[in-house]
Formats: C-alpha cells, structure tokens, sequence
C-alpha cells in the first residue's frame, strides 16, 4: 500500500480498488463486481466486502465464492500479488481473506474474534469437492 514518502508504486488493481473505497457502493454494484466475468474485478468485489461489510455478514457474501476454481490453469491466471509468483484461484484468494490479515501490504480489519471463531468453524466443516474437512 502507498503512503508517503515511500518510493513504491501501488498496482493498478491497489488505484482501482481505493476508487471503488471512495465511491461508496451499495449492495447491488457490489454483486455486480462479484459476478464479473474478469478475475481481478471479482478478486476486487471480494477485497471490498471482507474491508467494509457488517463483520456479521461476511460469511454469507464471501461463502459462495470458496469453492470458485476459477484463475488457476484456466483461460486466464489469478496473480494477486505484483511479481506474479503464485496463481490462486479465487476460492483461494476468498478463503484467505477469511484467514489472514495481512492483504499483501494491506492490512485487513480485525474480524471481532466471537464472529471469527463462528467464521473458522464454519471453514473447517465445509464441504469442499464432495469431501467434508474435519473440524480442527
């Protein structure tokens, strides 16, 4: 993330997600970017929920994307971070955003720990690919 002084160059998905921040989006523009057909408009829907949604209603916007296979060995790759070094798919990128709080150089607000550990429990017993995880 660019602050001042600094001599990095935020990415271009990091200006069009601050112009999204800035627009303020209701709910229906915000499904729209969570059903774009492009990956980075999706990965950017996705980023603004898990930043500005109700803590309470994470789960039921994030959720249905977890098990998304789309960006990795399809038409077209996931690279969430500027040198490329790892393709996601977006299930993946949707599931860290559960688990990390650190966005790259973004830090992610502090899920309230109830809801998290509602949030984490939920994880551990999905049923992904027709197997279901254990719980930890």
């Amino acid at each position: 993330t660019f602050q001042k002084g600094s001599t990095e160059i935020p990415t271009k998905f990091m200006c069009c997600f601050y112009k999204l921040l800035l627009m303020r989006l209701v709910a229906k523009q915000v499904r729209a970017l969570l059903e774009h057909s492009n990956l980075y408009v999706k990965a950017a829907g996705l980023l603004y929920v898990r930043m500005l949604c109700a803590y309470e209603q994470l789960y039921d916007w994030l959720s249905p994307f977890l098990d998304c296979e789309e960006g990795a060995g399809g038409n077209i790759d996931f690279y969430p971070n500027v040198d490329k070094s790892e393709v996601l798919t977006i299930g993946e990128y949707a599931t860290r955003l559960f688990k990390e709080l650190d966005h790259f150089q973004l830090r992610l607000p502090r899920i309230p720990t109830k809801i998290d550990k509602e949030i984490q429990q939920k994880l551990a017993t999905r049923v992904h690919h027709g197997v279901e995880k254990p719980q930890q």
